[in-house]
């Protein structure tokens, strides 16, 4: 028996006996300090063993890359202590400290915990090689992050660095996330409509606040009492789809942005989330505000509210009314979504003090609204109405003119043919 086994087997034997102690202790022999005293205690050496799983799983998969063993994630299945899923995260974890040895010896001394390994593989799996030799080449200023930082602090300061990394500040991600957007649905044996799937932060926000509301809204309207649960839940969610949500098209969403950020564009520090924290990209935040409510919150150096102000950049409803005279549909050439579903887009951005006035806006879908502002096309809108698109390599794609405006009448004396009859050639 090696030298290492024995060691652990000892150190199983004595965490056995404190814990033994521990179950006979009486709790009035504890005080705060103690009990405040032994969880630091504790999660140290929670931390210990989890880099000892850690080691053990490198060794085991330096066996198998030389034919000699399993893989550590077979071998950990197979002995049955844990799940597929958990053998994943000990694998993976084994990797992550492989790549960052540092992280790896900060889990041994007990500053960082495996969650904050996690949090690392997490943000590596979508790298291409050179970004994943960016990120390493970080080391030292990761092993200090996560060292001073809790998990969902460190997970969300990670997405970042990963933002910076790829110089897009997230809009790959986001990109990434819509895309893997997905909606299931099928009948039980009970007869029971079952769904499942998964959405973008943004998304995911509109659907959270638009239920909510709804929610308020039943129960303050029912004659009867209601308990807010689940089951009220599902029955504001098949309301809402009946019989439609807000107007104009326009989303339900609360986002934090920073007033840099909004006004300027994104730096370093740039701050886009929704306000339940989950993150967002600068021109997702920009695309939202084309047609939204702003409230301006001043803080001090400590970060404490000194002013709260409002401004308004949406349209107006005499603005609405006279778009849905001009347009049917969205404004974009080709597109029929009808303009109930669009949002007033101003083509100069309101940020670079494009006015909100019906010159200056024009209706999108919200295709097109994202291709204008996380795509990169390009817009401009004459007099006449006539809406330019560019691709975003700069080529000229087309021109669009509100579906309800008639052309002009064709010149009867330029068209007129051979006896006076119209020449459609």
């Amino acid at each position: 028996m090696s030298t290492a086994l024995e060691q652990l087997k000892a150190a199983k034997g004595q965490l056995v006996a404190a814990h033994s102690a521990l179950c006979a202790l009486e709790t009035s022999s504890l005080d705060a300090s103690t009990l405040r005293e032994m969880t630091v205690e504790a999660r140290g050496a929670e931390r210990l063993l989890a880099s000892v799983v850690v080691e053990i799983t490198k060794h085991t998969d330096e066996l198998a890359s030389n034919g000699r063993a399993a893989s550590a994630c077979e071998a950990l299945l197979g002995e049955g202590e844990v799940s597929a899923s958990q053998a994943r995260i000990e694998a993976e974890r084994a990797r992550t400290a492989r790549s960052l040895p540092a992280l790896g010896e900060a889990l041994a001394n007990g500053s960082v915990g495996a969650e904050h390994l996690d949090a690392v593989a997490r943000v590596a799996r979508g790298l291409s090689e050179s970004e994943r030799s960016a990120l390493l080449v970080r080391e030292s200023e990761v092993v200090a992050a996560a060292a001073r930082m809790p998990v969902d602090t460190f997970d969300r300061h990670m997405r970042r660095q990963v933002d910076r990394i790829r110089d897009d500040h997230g809009l790959e991600r986001a990109e990434r996330q819509r895309a893997s957007s997905e909606f299931r649905s099928w009948t039980d044996r009970d007869g029971m409509g079952q769904f499942r799937g998964q959405l973008d932060p943004e998304r995911f926000a509109v659907l959270l606040g638009a239920i909510e509301r709804h929610v308020t809204s039943l129960a303050a309207t029912s004659p009867d009492p209601m308990t807010r649960d689940a089951h009220l839940a599902a029955t504001a969610l098949v309301d809402l789809i009946s019989h439609g949500n807000g107007r104009h098209g326009r989303p339900h969403i609360s986002v934090v942005v920073d007033a840099h950020t909004a006004l300027h564009g994104p730096h370093d520090d740039t701050n886009c989330q929704t306000v339940d924290g989950a993150d967002l990209t600068p021109a997702t935040v920009d695309r939202l505000a084309c047609d939204a409510e702003i409230r301006r919150i001043v803080l001090d150096e400590r970060s404490v509210p000194i002013h709260v102000g409002r401004r308004h950049r949406t349209a107006t409803d005499a603005q609405w009314a006279a778009a849905k005279a001009i347009y049917a549909t969205c404004g974009w050439k080709g597109c029929d979504r009808p303009i109930s579903w669009c949002q007033l887009h101003h083509v100069v951005e309101w940020e670079r003090y494009g006015p909100t006035d019906l010159d200056n806006l024009v209706p999108l879908c919200s295709t097109h609204h994202h291709r204008v502002h996380e795509g990169n096309w390009t817009i401009r809108l004459t007099a006449d109405r006539t809406l330019g698109i560019w691709r975003p390599d700069g080529a000229h794609w087309g021109d669009a003119r509100p579906d309800r405006r008639r052309p002009p009448p064709p010149d009867r004396h330029r068209a007129c043919g051979p006896g006076g009859r119209i020449d459609d050639g």
